[in-house]
């Protein structure tokens, strides 16, 4: 068990206080390590049980190539299957995390001309387990966001859009109102300047 936050601000710019305050209040999802990754609008975040690979090559957020980084939290069922498939494609491992066959099949599927949303839609057909990922691509409004079994929530306010493993990690000015939390299989795409979210057509219950 792991967890993962995000935020995703209108007007300012990122502040690491905020995501390492989202991190200590689900420390107890994942208590061997933190990681905190911040952009130029947006930040991530990322509390770590270490597994699979008990090494720092495991740790997160993670990216392959810079363009997009990822935050992960569960279990990919099939993540050896997916990685000697990216293997006979050409793609390189440093870990032996599921995390990172997950970032590189979403490499993969953007190297192969799909949009990031299509990309992220694609993953969560592939992969098998019970997970909650968010993808930031960078320089961009956007966080994609997939879930099957783990928790996830996504906060909105005016400010603001943030996604989280739990509501202890909600930041104050999220309205309560504006919390959804993903029950169901879901792929998610939210344009943080407009605050509107769509779902593509998995499955979802708001």
């Amino acid at each position: 068990m792991c967890g993962i936050n995000g935020i995703v601000y209108k007007n300012k710019k990122p502040n690491k206080s905020e995501i390492h305050i989202m991190n200590q209040a689900i420390k107890h999802r994942g208590p061997d390590d933190e990681g905190i990754m911040s952009f130029e609008n947006s930040i991530l975040g990322h509390v770590r049980l270490s597994i699979l690979d008990l090494s720092p090559k495991g740790k997160q957020p993670m990216t392959c190539d810079k363009r997009f980084w990822i935050t992960y939290n569960g279990e990919i069922y099939n993540f050896k299957t997916i990685r000697e498939e990216l293997i006979k494609l050409g793609h390189k491992f440093f870990s032996e995390t599921d995390t990172e066959v997950v970032a590189e099949l979403m490499n993969y599927l953007i190297e192969d001309k799909a949009s990031p949303l299509e990309a992220t839609t694609e993953v969560a057909k592939r992969i098998e387990g019970n997970y909650a990922i968010a993808f930031l691509v960078k320089n961009s409004k956007n966080l994609y966001v997939t879930r099957r079994g783990s928790p996830l929530l996504i906060g909105i306010s005016k400010s603001l859009n943030c996604v989280a493993s739990d509501s202890l990690a909600l930041p104050n000015n999220v309205d309560a109102k504006g919390t959804h939390k993903l029950n169901c299989e879901v792929t998610v795409s939210g344009n943080f300047y407009s605050h509107d979210w769509s779902y593509t057509k998995l499955a979802h219950n708001d």
